[in-house]
């Protein structure tokens, strides 16, 4: 069964406006408050290197929601930013970096395997009040873009 992940760019997010207005609207408000907090965890944990990653929002991604994919093209690593609801067990953490990863070449299309060092996986609480956990990736090539064949926003 194929994995189908909606990415939605940042930049995409933006031009959305309005409270209230439809669901679809007030989602994409609480996408665009959650990436605003993914990015400034960027920022502040890699600090000479946040300019250089390119953020999409996936609703849904594996067993994680409202899920961050950080991709820096330039050093070929990706961060996978989620909520510490969804943090999958210690003792699992290998074989769900394994799945996750599967995942991400998928979604990429490039080949990309798990880099994450550590068990540590917690980058701070968002100023929305999530803890917040990230798990890092290395992928073998430079995408052409982080937005999956087929999925372009028109």
């Amino acid at each position: 069964m194929a994995n189908h992940v909606s990415l939605i760019p940042v930049t995409n997010l933006a031009g959305v406006e309005g409270k209230g207005k439809s669901p679809i609207v007030d989602a994409h408000e609480q996408a665009q408050a959650l990436m605003i907090d993914y990015q400034t965890l960027i920022t502040r944990a890699l600090p000479n290197d946040a300019e250089g990653y390119e953020l999409a929002y996936a609703s849904a991604l594996m067993d994680q929601k409202n899920v961050c994919i950080a991709v820096n093209q330039k050093e070929h690593i990706v961060y996978v930013f989620s909520s510490h609801d969804a943090r999958p067990d210690m003792q699992d953490l290998a074989m769900w970096l394994l799945d996750m990863a599967k995942h991400l070449t998928d979604v990429l299309q490039t080949f990309v395997v798990p880099d994450q060092g550590t068990n540590f996986d917690y980058w701070g609480q968002s100023q929305l009040g999530l803890d917040v956990l990230g798990y890092k990736f290395k992928m073998a090539d430079t995408p052409t873009s982080i937005m999956p064949a087929g999925n372009a926003l028109k």
